[in-house]
């Protein structure tokens, strides 16, 4: 009997310890930590964090949960609901004493007893303030990029290191005659973008992406949708997004420019015939006048013999 009572001494302390241990870990956690009443949802326990963070100061016991929060009753009746039946996680706005608010994720879960009853509804909370300021940040930067993207001049495009096309912006649109959609999944290869002579240029271009590598100023004749031809300079460059690898490509019109220059060449091939026939007019002008110049010294040179052999006589 003494042995017996030991060993049930021993598991009691051993239990008491537990319980003792588990209580402290609770109360000191960095996370805020409550456990609200079944019936009427009143705070029943706070440990020391959801204190400080809701800045509770004094009894905290006739709390409703809802006071706690600046989240639609609704919302948060559903959260009791699914909390009663299982468990509950989610994102709500939670309501400090002093009426300031700050986002958190709640993770809360039943408490119930030996018989299987539910005494409490155990919360943690964890404050993503900080983190929702960065995802702001980040969505504010995303956002000014798609605006940039859409208003840029030139056609800008994405597409992945298979060639399939991801996104486009409006220049691009006009550029080639398709809605992004139209092209979004399809092969820059197979989709007929682009004539099959200027195919293994595209693909080597696109190995050198893969490798890391930018491309261009490469020229390119587009076939738009309307079967029209235009005359394109295109840089691309391997980019990340969201951890992958895509390739953006840059398209520049430069059918006016090719026009131009082809203008230019051709008035500059005009103007060096011109030149040409110029200079063969003046070399037969400038023979004409020496021949002319000879002529008349010869002339003179034979008056010359005759006036000489008359004065002879």
């Amino acid at each position: 009997m003494s042995e017996k009572k030991e060993k049930g001494s021993k598991r009691k302390k051993s239990k008491e310890y537990m319980m003792n241990l588990l209580s402290t870990g609770i109360k000191t956690s960095f996370d805020a930590i409550s456990v609200a009443s079944p019936v009427d949802k009143k705070l029943i326990f706070c440990n020391d964090a959801f204190l400080k963070k809701w800045k509770i100061r004094g009894d905290y016991h006739n709390l409703q949960y809802i006071d706690c929060f600046d989240t639609d009753p609704d919302v948060l009746k559903k959260a009791a609901q699914a909390t009663m039946k299982g468990g509950w996680s989610g994102e709500l706005r939670a309501k400090t004493m002093d009426g300031k608010t700050f986002p958190v994720i709640v993770t809360s879960s039943p408490v119930v007893d030996k018989d299987g009853k539910t005494i409490g509804l155990l919360s943690i909370f964890k404050d993503i303030t900080d983190r929702k300021k960065v995802e702001e940040e980040l969505k504010g930067s995303e956002e000014r990029l798609r605006v940039l993207f859409e208003c840029a001049p030139d056609g800008i495009y994405l597409m992945d290191l298979k060639g399939n096309f991801t996104d486009g912006n409006k220049a691009a649109e006009e550029l080639i005659g398709y809605k992004k959609e139209e092209l979004t999944g399809k092969n820059m290869a197979k989709v007929g973008v682009l004539p099959k002579s200027q195919i293994p240029k595209s693909l080597a271009n696109l190995a050198k992406n893969a490798m890391g590598k930018p491309t261009g100023p490469d020229e390119f004749t587009l076939i738009r949708k309307d079967g029209n031809k235009v005359e394109v300079e295109i840089r691309t460059y391997p980019v990340k997004i969201k951890g992958k690898t895509l390739v953006l490509g840059i398209a520049r019109d430069i059918t006016e420019r090719k026009k131009a220059d082809e203008e230019l060449k051709k008035s500059k091939e005009e103007l060096e015939t011109k030149v040409k026939d110029l200079e063969r007019f003046s070399k037969l002008s400038v023979g004409r006048e020496l021949k002319m110049i000879e002529l008349k010294k010869r002339i003179r040179e034979l008056e010359k013999h005759r006036t000489e052999r008359e004065g002879e006589k």
